[in-house]
């Protein structure tokens, strides 16, 4: 276990787990192959986030060593000019060259072009399936490496313990947010709640994570399908099984796009002949929350195990999942060192949602599926994995560990622009002289910005302007 790099986030901390005695190979290995000298890394854009296809993209340049080039994705053209001006100095050297999306066929003709040598893709199954099947159409199925990162069911495991009313109130509030940013359509997006069915404060939680989800607006489903998938997983369940949360709509939505209210499905209890786990074997990339309950006992040994089992063995894919822990059982108990050992998940967040495991790989982590679970015939959350700067040898995962309480780790709240460059200019500095200077220049400017500001009125009042209404 190496523990990473600062992530700038206070109270926040991450550490690379690696197998024991380099089992998975070397940490080039575990991050994929790449393209062959003289070729050229294929990077296939992201359609959920706007940051993922440039991240992607310096990933292949920096940390392999790779001359890339980009096609953005049909839903965001509109990346070409901010990335233009971003990437300027890779472009004007020829290691970076972008293109717009030109339709499924011209995608093929880039993936089958004789000058590529690797593919990487952050997308779907299906959308990996048909790289592959184009390349060995091409005769390339053998030639050309691809790597991928194509999203989870991910699972949300509650410790069962003594919690808080504001431990409940903080987990449920971040479990809620995670589900409705971006209207679930995130690899990242909680999928599969996992609780104690005989925890004293079961339903509290439960009631909490309801409570938010109607409290936190609702945001336009904007990506295709979004409807459908929620008709089909909700398909396989009695409808005294769903439940639907309507909110109010986030001010300024779209009207373009449906408003899908979150739906809980309640799976039943693990392990009895009522439970139905259909839910749980593919990914929602919408706003649905299965409840699965275990039989726990109200021990963290046997509901623990319990829960892993069904993270590892019932939920589809490996990228990330969370556990939610109480202060009052604590990270170092030997059960939850067992349990965070026992997870398969390339990203696990303790506390946090696991957007933070992501960020973890600018200080040391890795972000991808648990390796040696999948091949190109069967290839679930994805091969390799970005990031894992320094090549750690066998790695595996990423733990990034928070407080049960941490208003630092609250992503439901935008923090105040003073904080964010503060955190910024830390996170971006080489040494602890820079960070200091860059500390005091920027309370300088804000100690001084009211006095601009009156200067700046001043002056716009002797050249004639008025304020506008």
């Amino acid at each position: 276990i190496y523990k990473s790099e600062n992530l700038s986030v206070p109270k926040v901390t991450a550490e690379a787990w690696c197998f024991p005695n380099n089992e998975a190979g070397d940490g080039a290995a575990a991050r994929g192959e790449g393209a062959m000298a003289g070729k050229v890394s294929l990077v296939l854009g992201a359609g959920n986030q706007n940051f993922l296809s440039l991240v992607d993209l310096l990933d292949r340049v920096f940390l392999h060593g790779e001359v890339v080039l980009l096609k953005h994705h049909p839903l965001r053209p509109f990346l070409y000019k901010p990335y233009e001006a971003i990437l300027e100095p890779l472009l004007a050297a020829g290691y970076v060259a972008m293109v717009y999306d030109g339709g499924v066929m011209e995608a093929e003709k880039l993936v089958s072009h004789s000058s590529v040598g690797h593919v990487h893709v952050t997308g779907s199954e299906q959308t990996h399936n048909a790289i592959v099947r184009t390349l060995e159409g091409a005769g390339k199925g053998d030639e050309v490496a691809v790597t991928c990162e194509l999203g989870c069911v991910t699972p949300w495991i509650v410790s069962n313990g003594k919690w808080t009313k504001a431990e409940i109130a903080f987990q449920s509030k971040i479990l809620a947010f995670s589900k409705k940013l971006g209207a679930g359509a995130n690899c990242l997006s909680p999928q599969v709640l996992i609780i104690d069915e005989d925890w004293t404060q079961r339903e509290a939680f439960l009631e909490a994570v309801k409570e938010n989800l109607g409290k936190i607006p609702t945001r336009p489903a904007y990506y295709p399908g979004a409807a459908s998938r929620v008709e089909r997983l909700t398909s396989f369940y009695d409808p005294s099984r769903v439940t639907k949360v309507t909110a109010a709509p986030m001010q300024g939505a779209s009207s373009h796009k449906p408003m899908l209210s979150p739906v809980l499905i309640d799976c039943g209890v693990y392990g009895e002949a009522s439970f139905q786990g259909d839910a749980l074997k593919s990914e929602a990339f919408a706003p649905v929350l299965c409840i699965v309950r275990v039989r726990g006992g109200n021990t963290l040994s046997r509901f623990y195990d319990e829960a892993a089992a069904i993270a590892n063995g019932e939920c589809e894919g490996s990228l990330s999942c969370t556990v939610s822990i109480p202060a009052a059982v604590g990270q170092d108990n030997a059960a939850v060192k067992v349990l965070l050992g026992k997870l398969e998940f390339g990203g696990i967040g303790v506390n946090c949602s696991t957007v933070f495991n992501y960020v973890a790989i600018t200080a040391g982590g890795g972000w991808g599926a648990f390796p040696g679970l999948y091949t190109k015939e069967k290839c679930g959350s994805g091969l390799g994995c970005i990031g894992n700067i320094g090549d750690k040898r066998g790695y595996a995962k990423t733990v990034v560990r928070s407080p049960c309480v941490n208003s630092f780790a609250d992503i439901s709240q935008d923090p105040p622009a003073i904080v964010s460059d503060i955190l910024c200019s830390m996170f971006l500095s080489g040494g602890s002289v820079q960070a200091t200077w860059r500390l005091f220049s920027i309370l300088t400017l804000a100690c001084l910005s009211p006095f601009q500001s009156l200067v700046n009125f001043v002056t716009c009042r002797k050249r004639g302007y008025q304020q506008l209404k």
